[in-house]
């Protein structure tokens, strides 16, 4: 891929659309984590809600990015990404979570392979 400058409107706008993605993806993962231990009565709710956080801070320094490498590994050409395939990935990403029941982690794996598919068909078209 060339050398592309990218202006900081389009680093904001991925970053922003990024951070809508993530919040958006919390409220699934929050439910899902906290509606077993409320439910079985095990903790109260502010409880909880403390417990999935500390936790969700710690497992950042257990586990680092191993889960994303795995992921990452063969999924998609680096040669091809720019800030149209993440920009395209998320949108779809987070088009997914707001139309389904329940979270993904890996969700945006498969708008990263029809990203992957469609600019290699532009790419060898």
């Amino acid at each position: 891929m060339d050398t592309v400058q990218v202006s900081i409107w389009v680093v904001g706008t991925l970053v922003f659309v990024a951070l809508l993605f993530d919040f958006m993806n919390g409220f699934h993962d929050a439910a899902n984590s906290i509606a077993t231990i409320v439910s079985t009565r095990v903790l109260k709710p502010q409880q909880a809600v403390v417990w999935a956080a500390a936790f969700n801070f710690l497992a950042y320094f257990l586990f680092q990015l191993k889960v994303a490498s795995t992921i990452g590994k063969g999924t998609i050409d680096p040669a091809i990404v720019d800030y149209y395939v993440v920009f395209g990935a998320l949108i779809g990403a987070i088009i997914w979570t707001k139309n389904s029941p329940a979270s993904r982690k890996a969700q945006s794996k498969p708008w990263l392979d029809f990203v992957n598919a469609e600019e290699s068909a532009f790419e060898y078209s």
